[in-house]
This record gives structure tokens, C-alpha cells and sequence, in this order.
């Protein structure tokens, strides 16, 4: 019996899609407009259910990718640094000119259309590594760290000064809620999109073993045109972030089931 990809890419998709509009609730954002400030405990609390249900999203569009069946079509394939010669010029014109019915929108139309509409990425954040905290007193750390020793061994580290009612920026976090909505309401375009970027990894890397090899004449392996970002899977190393072994809250129970699902719809695919 094979496992239903469909049926799971649904379900977890109507449990992300209802912390989705929890999410919303929480921060107060209204349909079309952006959040500015929020206070930092509210932040912070948004922030833990935010990051994971991220995380998830993109394992979800890798499930639909790689396990939904699709169209991916690609267009001919150039080396690095080549100009297409039957490309247009990139000039549209100005405000107030007569335009042809089929042409293309300019850059202030298309501005106008994608202002609020921001952009899901599809692929995990690095890991910031940072260095082992330890008490040296003066010691400066290379990340701008100032290690202090503490005469009461029995306080600890102190906890931080900032005002959990103090009003912070949300602007950012305001963006990542609806980016992430707006990917869950298209997830078969998303899904294609992460679709034509693994087309073009796989092609890529053929023509690099090719030119290596003295298959293809006059092309070495690095004028192979690589598709961007140049990574060889969307997940990064490790756990993402609010991954638990047993799991105590909805957020943490879809993360956990849609990292497994995508790590093997991704080695199989």
C-alpha cells in the first residue's frame, strides 16, 4: 500500500493554515494593512510559533514538490556569463506613452502590484555559529561579546533588562505572517517554484560531471550556468528550530511530522 502524499500535503496544510489565523490574531493584523509596533513580550511569544510554522511551510512545499505530480519545464540552457541574443531590452516606456495592448508591465507598475505582497523563501537560513561563552573577565569577544566574571557564584547571569511591555518594531514579523499566508494560499506555485530550481540543480550538476569528463567541447565546469541559491538541498543541516521528540503543542506536531515526510520525500524523489 503506498502512502497517501496528497491526503498528508492537505492535512498538514489545514493545520498550518489555522496557526496561520492564530497567528494573525495574536499580532492584531487587519487585511491589508501592516503592524508597526508590538510589545516585546507579545513579540517574542508571536516569534516561537512564527519560526517553526516556517519551517514546516517549507517542508510542506517540498512534500507537494517532490511528490505531487507536475509540469516543470525549463527553458534552454545558457553558460555562465552568456547574454541571450534573442533576448529583449530591458526598457519600458515612460509614464504617459502610448503602449502596445501585449506588452510587458514596467518596474513602477510591477511595484505597485508586488508592494504588498512579500515573498516567502524557500529555502532554511544558515546556522549562525557563535562562539562558547566563558567567564574571563576583559576579555572581548570576536562578536562584539564582553565575558564578565561574577563575584556571587550562586546569582547566576542576570536576566535581561528590557521592559517586556516596551513597544518594539514589527514591521519585519508583519511581513513574515502575511508572506507565510500568502504561500499557504498558493502552495502549488510555490510548490513549482522550489520544482523548476531542482530541475535546474539536476541539470546543472549533469553538465558539470559532463564537462568535466570533456563531453561538452570548449566548456569547462565552472562556466555551467548554477541555479540560485547554489545549495544542494532547501533544508540546512541538523533539527530546524522548535522540533521536539514529543511534542506538546499543534505547532510542534506538524513540524515533527512534516520534517520527516519532507527529508523523505526529497531523498526519494
Amino acid at each position: 500500500m503506498e502512502f497517501d502524499w496528497t491526503r498528508a500535503v492537505e492535512r498538514n496544510l489545514d493545520d498550518l493554515l489555522r496557526i496561520v489565523a492564530r497567528l494573525f490574531f495574536m499580532a492584531g493584523i487587519r487585511t491589508g494593512r501592516s503592524l508597526v509596533f508590538l510589545p516585546r513580550a507579545l513579540r517574542s511569544r508571536i516569534l516561537s510559533v512564527l519560526r517553526p510554522a516556517e519551517f514546516a511551510a517549507r517542508r510542506l512545499i517540498v512534500m507537494a514538490a517532490c511528490k505531487l505530480e507536475r509540469d516543470v519545464t525549463l527553458g534552454p540552457e545558457r553558460n555562465a556569463g552568456q547574454s541571450d541574443a534573442n533576448a529583449q531590452p530591458e526598457t519600458a516606456p515612460e509614464d504617459g506613452t502610448d503602449r502596445e495592448p501585449d506588452a510587458e508591465p514596467t518596474d513602477a507598475e510591477l511595484l505597485d502590484l508586488y508592494r504588498d505582497r512579500p515573498s516567502f523563501q524557500l529555502f532554511d537560513p544558515w546556522k549562525r555559529y557563535a562562539p562558547f561563552l566563558f567567564d574571563v573577565t576583559g576579555l572581548d569577544g570576536p562578536f562584539g561579546h564582553v565575558f564578565l566574571e561574577y563575584d556571587d557564584a550562586e546569582e547566576g547571569w542576570p536576566g535581561p533588562d528590557a521592559d517586556p511591555d516596551e513597544l518594539v518594531d514589527a514591521r519585519g514579523i508583519s511581513r513574515r505572517i502575511r508572506a507565510l499566508a500568502l504561500a499557504l494560499d498558493d502552495l502549488d506555485g510555490q510548490a513549482a517554484r522550489l520544482a523548476r530550481w531542482k530541475a535546474r540543480l539536476e541539470r546543472a550538476i549533469e553538465r558539470i560531471r559532463a564537462a568535466d569528463a570533456g563531453e561538452i567541447a570548449g566548456l569547462s565546469p565552472d562556466a555551467v550556468r548554477r541555479p540560485a541559491p547554489w545549495r544542494f538541498r532547501p533544508f540546512r543541516p541538523g533539527l530546524p528550530p522548535g522540533w521536539r521528540r514529543r511534542p506538546r503543542t499543534e505547532i510542534e506536531e506538524v513540524l515533527k511530522e512534516c520534517h520527516v515526510l519532507a527529508l523523505d520525500a526529497w531523498n526519494t524523489s
